[in-house]
């Protein structure tokens, strides 16, 4: 999908807008979006407005949502879909107060809009044509992984593994599907693949490593962990993955010195900075835990108030 659908045509359409009144505005962005009112736009021709409410319908009701789409396509087979729902997107979602409020800008909203719509026009585009090739399964897959359809992704790898067998990039896409699904069983199977055709090994082993911590499997992770920092010793994730599962393990010593090597690898992960205050918490160091969480706050982790204000005060 576009990756500047939600930049470029919000700037390109943003003057249709602007122009809003307090009526269409109210009509635009209300508390709930509800499918009644999405016809009643229908009814007065403005396709626009409705085609907004399907995006912001479709997280919670994506069948429904198809169904409704589809059945509009048919009673107006003179409109190109996908450039009109991202013409749709880029009119309304400028002035969405959930986004853009002056007191509460919200992009990573945006971008999760946005992923809506690039989802939508996933399902409207050839999602299930079949293709002529592994690398065409792959790069389909890979846009379905993107949008957050993992289920389709995962037929889409599966079709590309058994034309090309030993992609090890395949494997470990497909590994990043289960893994999102919380299949981890077999998303390890999928790492372990990608690992024997030598894709991305530091990344493998570390992914690897997470897949067996979520699972409970605390000795494979710290293996996988390692694996990982022997391939890339500047490798910060997992050194954090690591300490992470030492510190689940009791051993804050050995976490907070795993901690510390990928803070100093990688000072500015607000991520890394929240783990690391929560270890350094447990091992008594509660001075040092509500600095990591000033810190992480500063970087954009917004969570970290929370705790701030709750131990740190």
């Amino acid at each position: 999908m576009n990756k500047l659908i939600y930049p470029f045509l919000s700037i390109l359409f943003a003057f249709q807008a602007i122009g809003q009144d307090d009526s269409d505005r109210k009509d635009a962005y209300p508390s709930t979006y509800t499918f009644e009112k999405a016809e009643e736009f229908i009814a007065r021709k403005e396709y626009a407005k409705a085609m907004w409410f399907y995006i912001n319908l479709y997280p919670q009701y994506r069948a429904k949502v198809e169904v409704e789409i589809k059945r509009f396509r048919a009673q107006h087979d003179s409109i190109d879909m996908i450039p009109f729902m991202k013409k749709s997107f880029a009119i309304y979602a400028p002035s969405d107060p959930t986004i853009n409020a002056p007191d509460n800008l919200n992009p990573e909203l945006g971008k999760e809009k946005n992923i809506w719509l690039d989802a939508i026009i996933l399902r409207f585009g050839d999602n299930d044509k079949a293709l002529p090739t592994s690398f065409a399964y792959y790069g389909r897959g890979v846009r379905k992984l993107r949008v957050n359809e993992y289920e389709w992704a995962i037929l889409d790898f599966n079709k590309a593994i058994e034309l090309e067998p030993s992609s090890g990039e395949t494997y470990f896409q497909r590994a990043e599907a289960r893994r999102n699904l919380d299949e981890f069983i077999e998303a390890a199977a999928d790492y372990a693949k990608a690992i024997q055709y030598e894709y991305k090994l530091a990344l493998s082993y570390c992914k690897m490593g997470e897949v067996y911590f979520k699972a409970g499997n605390y000795s494979e992770a710290i293996k996988n962990y390692t694996l990982a920092i022997k391939e890339d010793p500047n490798m910060a994730e997992a050194y954090a993955g690591r300490g992470r599962v030492k510190q689940q393990q009791k051993k804050f010593k050995e976490a907070l010195s795993d901690m510390d090597i990928a803070v100093k690898i990688q000072p500015t992960s607000a991520e890394i900075l929240m783990i690391r205050a929560w270890a350094r918490r447990e091992a008594g160091e509660k001075k040092d835990s509500c600095s990591d969480w000033k810190a992480a706050l500063a970087l954009g982790a917004k969570r970290a108030n929370e705790f701030l204000k709750k131990y740190c005060n």
